[in-house]
């Protein structure tokens, strides 16, 4: 016997199981079709925000969110508050950066951050 008259064996008696009787105890095959309502959930509903707008453009690793807010010292540093996203174009100082800002006071700008005062997105330290 092979799979496919094994499958429709077993699936033969299962269905059997599941058929409606009707007043008289005789086996109706036609279920009744009843209408389908759908009812939307809002708070379930996924919204994109306007800074991750493609796959192209969203380069996760490097987006960063502000955890406190920060006042250029320099004409070099970018001045950000905290919840402000950045993206870090250069990382390979420890503990200065050189980012441009996509959201908040600096949009498009760039300049340096500090570190410490940004966590990835994507990350624990970055919930309220």
């Amino acid at each position: 016997m092979d799979i496919r008259t094994k499958f429709s064996v077993c699936w033969e008696g299962c269905r059997t199981c599941f058929k409606k009787s009707n007043s008289s105890g005789i086996k109706n095959d036609t279920p009744k079709k009843e209408p389908v309502v759908v009812i939307e959930n809002p708070s379930a509903v996924r919204t994109i925000k306007p800074y991750l707008k493609s796959q192209e453009e969203n380069n996760i690793e490097n987006r960063f969110i502000a955890l406190y807010d920060y006042s250029a010292r320099t004409n070099e540093d970018l001045s950000f508050n905290a919840g402000d996203i950045l993206e870090a174009l250069d990382k390979k100082a420890k503990d200065w950066w050189f980012a441009k800002a996509l959201t908040g006071i600096s949009t498009s700008k760039k300049g340096y951050i500090p570190a410490n005062y940004v966590a990835p997105v994507e990350s624990l330290d970055a919930e309220p």
